[in-house]
């Protein structure tokens, strides 16, 4: 007899342990760098699903879904990508993803506000959400008769870090007794 003193792996058991650690170095990658790093071929926008949901606000008359639900927009590579935006907005300044207007009265409850009107002048400053808001409330304190009621938007470059980001905050200002 031969005198084997261990068992031998078959190729097809060898083959599956290194398929196993190459699917598993892939799923460490894909969740710690980002799955669009990984895989840059898949589609990771979400244009259409942005707009079947803004469609059916508006047929459902969805007051607050369609003119004050924020909602964050992945346009296809290379465009920026739309933070806090909301379905009016989209179709007030963004026609080119295609959101429709509504019939819904959004401008009523809703005052843009030009960069100028916040106060935040210094051009070489990139500001945070939180410097932004504190701006909105501070014009909704100082113009309560205007603004009583309603929300406040503006959109500002959140590029801080070259993420290609813009986002729309809001604030909603009390209204007056």
């Amino acid at each position: 007899m031969f005198n084997k003193r261990g068992q031998e792996l078959s190729t097809g058991t060898i083959i599956l342990l290194i398929l196993g650690v190459i699917v598993l170095v892939l799923l460490v990658v894909g969740f710690t760098s980002g799955w669009d790093k990984l895989l840059p071929f898949i589609s990771s926008s979400n244009v259409d699903a942005i707009k079947t949901q803004c469609s059916t606000a508006c047929a459902v008359e969805g007051d607050y879904d369609y003119c004050k639900s924020p909602r964050t927009l992945v346009p296809s590579k290379g465009a920026d990508k739309l933070v806090g935006v909301t379905c009016y907005y989209l179709s007030q300044h963004f026609s080119t993803y295609g959101i429709e207007s509504c019939n819904l009265d959004c401008g009523a409850s809703i005052a843009p506000v030009s960069w100028a009107e916040t106060g935040l002048t210094d051009p070489t400053k990139k500001f945070t959400a939180s410097e932004v808001t504190e701006a909105l409330k501070k014009l909704c304190a100082n113009n309560a008769n205007s603004y009583s009621g309603k929300y406040l938007q503006v959109f500002v470059d959140a590029d801080k870090d070259n993420t290609k980001t813009q986002r729309l905050i809001s604030y909603a200002c009390p209204a007056k007794n």
